[in-house]
């Protein structure tokens, strides 16, 4: 999925050249595959349930890479260290929460809340994007490209 979200990434910046757009295909690309994935719980389809989450990892590259470009030409050389320190440490408490979860509620019936609880904050992340990133860009008519 690393390889296909890089390649992807490159072409979707020939195409929209624009980071920021990038950055919300590719979540919301994670997010679409993410519904088809949680259609298959509910469905209890083990199909619909592959079929979303391995594609959707390259949905998250794309999002990562354009994320690591926007932070390098948006973040003042010298706050870097302080605002990727902040960053790392967000990163890591938000990847500790669904273990928290998973121990919390340990027991099989109770997974659910822990996948409802997942897909709901990658959807708060494709509202961040949208309204803190991607628009606010558009009204301003800022753009960050990186094909010259």
């Amino acid at each position: 999925a690393g390889l296909l979200g890089t390649c992807i990434f490159a072409l979707l910046q020939r195409f929209l050249n624009d980071v920021r757009a990038t950055a919300l295909c590719g979540i919301c690309w994670q997010f679409m595959l993410l519904s088809v994935s949680m259609f298959g719980v509910l469905m209890k389809n083990p199909w619909f349930i592959i079929v979303g989450v391995i594609p959707s990892r390259i949905g998250l590259w794309i999002y990562a890479i354009a994320s690591t470009q926007l932070f390098q030409q948006t973040v003042p050389e010298k706050e870097r260290g302080k605002v990727g320190g902040v960053q790392t440490s967000l990163n890591s408490l938000f990847q500790t929460i669904p273990l928290i979860l998973g121990m919390i509620y340990s027991d099989v019936d109770d997974y659910w809340k822990v996948l409802v609880t997942s897909y709901l904050s990658n959807g708060t992340a494709v509202l961040m994007v949208l309204f803190g990133v991607y628009l606010p860009c558009r009204k301003s008519n800022l753009s960050y490209s990186t094909v010259d």
